[in-house]
C-alpha cells in the first residue's frame, strides 16, 4: 500500500513540474506576441502614410472649428438687440420709444397666435368611418380571410360617387387568389388612391354586390337615393363585402326589378366576365348559329352564363362538369356534357370541403374523340394548358385569372411601375376620370346594363348553390374550389 502511495506522490508531482514548465511557456509566448502587436501598431502610426491621414485630420478639424466660430461671430453679430434696433431705424426710419417697440412686438405675438388659430379652425379633420366587412388582413392563403367589425371606410361621397347599402355580396375565385397575394404589388401601390387602404392591406374581398343607394356625390345624374343597384369591383380595388360600398359610378348600374337581391347577386362579377370573353372571341347573335363550341367548367359562374347565352344565340355547346353537377349541365341546354374525373381528392379537415385535383389526360381523350371546336372558352383550371386546348380549336379564350408579373418585382422595377401609376392616376383625376383602367375594364356599368337586358328577356337564369354568412368567409371561400360546388357561393354582407 505503501508503494501505492509512494508511485502516486510521484506521479502527481511529475504533473504539477510539467504544468508549471507549460504555463512559463505560455506566459513568455503571449508577452512575446503581445510586443510584437505593440510594435506593428507603433510602426503602422509612425509610418509615412499615416502621418499625412493624422495630419489631413488634424486639418480638417481646425478648419470646422474656425467655420463654427466664425458662424457664431456672425450669428451674434446679427441677432445683437441694438443692431436689430438700428437697421429697424434705417428701414422705417424716424425715433423709436421703448414703449412703441413694445407694443409692437405685442402686436407680433397676438397676431401670430390669431394666426395659427384660424389655421387649425379651417383645418379639415379627417373623420374615419367604420363598417362590418369580410376582409384579408394577410397573403398567407384563405386563412388570411376573416370577418370584422371596424373595417375603416371613407367617410363621404366624392364627386362621381355613390354609397352602397350591400344587402348580398358573392364570393368568386379570385378571392381565394387575393388571399394568396395575387395582385398585391398593384394593389400596394393603388393603395394612396383610396383613402381607406393602408398599403394595400387589410383588403376588402368580394367582387360583386347588389344593394341600396342611400347617397350620392354631386356630379352623379344616373341614379338617385332608394335605387336598388348591382356593382362590380376589379381585384386590385377595394372589394364589395362590407354593409357599406363606395364605388364610382362606372361600376354600378340598376340591378333587373325581376329579380331580389340574392339571385340578383350571382351575375355581376360573372357575367361581365362572359361577356367579356364572347367580344374577345368575336361571337355574337349574328354570327353564332350552329358553331361548335367548347366551355370548359360550364357549371362555373361564369361558365352558367356562357352556356345560356351561346344557346340563346343557337351555337352547339359542349362543356364539363364534375359528376354531382351534371343536371345542372343539361337543364342550362348543353347539347353535350363531358365528365371531368378527378385522380386525387384531399379533403380540408377544419371545414370539411374536398379540393379537387382534375385528370388531365380523361380530358385530353375525350377531346381526341369528337370534332374540331370553332371557339373553346375555358373558366376553369383543369390541368390541360392552352397550348393543349388550341390544338382541337380555331380560337381559344380562357376567363383565368392570368399571372401578374408585377408580384414578383424587385425594388427597380416596382419603382418604375409605382412613376407610371402615379402619373397615370394624376392624368385620369384631372381629366375628371376614376382609376379604373389597370386591367378588367369590362367591369363597368355598359357590362351590367347588358346583362339586365338578358335578364329581362329571360336568356338567363340566376342558379345559387349555397348561402354562407360573413363569419363562414373561409368555408365559402373552400367550398367554390371543391367537388361540391356547382354554380356559386353567396356571403350575404347585409
Amino acid at each position: 500500500m505503501d508503494e501505492v502511495l509512494f508511485r502516486s506522490s510521484q506521479k502527481l508531482e511529475s504533473l504539477q513540474y510539467q504544468l508549471g514548465i507549460a504555463a512559463t511557456e505560455g506566459k513568455k509566448a503571449v508577452i512575446q506576441y503581445s510586443n510584437q502587436t505593440k510594435n506593428v501598431i507603433i510602426n503602422s502610426l509612425n509610418s509615412p502614410k499615416s502621418v499625412q491621414i493624422q495630419d489631413s485630420l488634424k486639418h480638417v478639424w481646425y478648419y470646422i472649428v474656425n467655420v463654427a466660430d466664425e458662424l457664431k461671430c456672425t450669428i451674434l453679430f446679427h441677432v445683437n438687440p441694438r443692431k436689430i434696433f438700428y437697421n429697424l431705424q434705417r428701414v422705417f426710419g424716424g425715433n423709436w420709444t421703448s414703449r412703441e417697440i413694445y407694443f409692437g412686438c405685442a402686436g407680433l405675438i397676438i397676431g401670430g397666435i390669431i394666426g395659427v388659430g384660424i389655421g387649425i379652425g379651417l383645418q379639415k379633420h379627417t373623420v374615419s368611418r367604420y363598417t362590418p366587412a369580410v376582409q384579408c388582413t394577410n397573403y398567407i392563403g384563405i386563412e388570411g380571410a376573416t370577418y370584422v367589425e371596424d373595417a375603416i371606410t371613407k367617410n363621404s361621397c366624392d364627386l362621381n360617387e355613390v354609397l352602397v347599402v350591400v344587402k348580398a355580396g358573392s364570393v368568386q375565385i379570385v378571392d381565394a387568389d387575393i388571399c394568396r397575394g395575387y395582385g398585391k404589388t398593384l394593389r400596394s401601390l393603388l393603395s394612396k388612391h383610396y383613402q381607406y387602404s393602408n398599403h394595400g392591406l387589410p383588403v376588402t374581398l368580394g367582387r360583386d354586390c347588389v344593394g341600396i343607394v342611400t347617397e350620392i356625390g354631386q356630379n352623379v345624374k344616373r341614379f338617385d337615393i332608394g335605387d336598388e343597384v348591382w356593382l362590380t369591383a376589379p381585384f386590385w380595388a377595394p372589394g364589395a363585402l362590407s354593409h357599406m360600398v363606395y364605388a364610382h359610378e362606372h361600376q354600378v348600374a340598376k340591378k333587373p326589378t325581376s329579380l331580389g337581391f340574392e339571385k340578383a347577386c350571382s351575375f355581376p362579377y360573372s357575367g361581365s366576365l362572359a361577356l367579356a370573353a364572347l367580344e374577345q372571341a368575336n361571337l355574337s347573335e349574328d354570327n353564332c348559329a350552329d358553331k361548335k363550341i367548347f366551355v370548359q367548367g360550364g357549371c362555373t359562374p361564369v361558365g352558367c352564363v356562357l352556356i345560356q347565352i351561346l344557346k340563346y344565340w343557337g351555337a352547339n355547346v359542349t362543356t364539363t362538369c364534375f359528376i354531382r353537377s351534371l343536371p345542372v349541365a343539361k337543364a342550362l341546354g348543353a347539347d353535350d356534357v363531358i365528365i371531368l374525373e378527378e385522380s386525387e381528392i384531399k379533403t380540408k379537415a377544419a371545414v370539411n370541403i374536398q379540393l379537387p385535383e382534375i385528370s388531365s389526360n380523361s380530358l385530353i381523350k375525350e377531346l381526341e374523340l369528337r370534332d374540331r371546336f370553332d371557339v373553346i372558352i375555358n373558366t376553369r383550371n383543369c390541368g390541360v394548358s392552352n397550348l393543349e386546348f388550341k390544338q382541337y380549336c380555331d380560337y381559344l379564350v380562357s376567363t383565368l385569372n392570368s399571372e401578374l408579373t408585377s408580384d414578383s418585382y424587385g425594388f427597380v422595377l416596382k419603382s418604375l411601375l409605382k412613376a407610371y401609376i402615379h402619373i397615370k392616376c394624376f392624368v385620369q383625376k384631372y381629366r375628371g376620370c376614376e382609376i379604373y383602367d389597370f386591367g378588367e375594364i369590362h367591369m363597368c356599368h355598359e357590362s351590367l346594363d347588358k346583362l339586365n337586358e338578358f335578364v329581362d328577356l329571360g336568356v338567363i337564369k340566376p342558379l345559387i348553390d349555397k348561402v354562407f354568412t360573413p363569419q363562414d368567409i373561409d368555408k365559402a371561400l373552400y367550398h367554390i374550389q371543391s367537388t361540391m360546388s356547382i354554380v356559386y357561393k353567396l356571403s350575404k354582407a347585409g
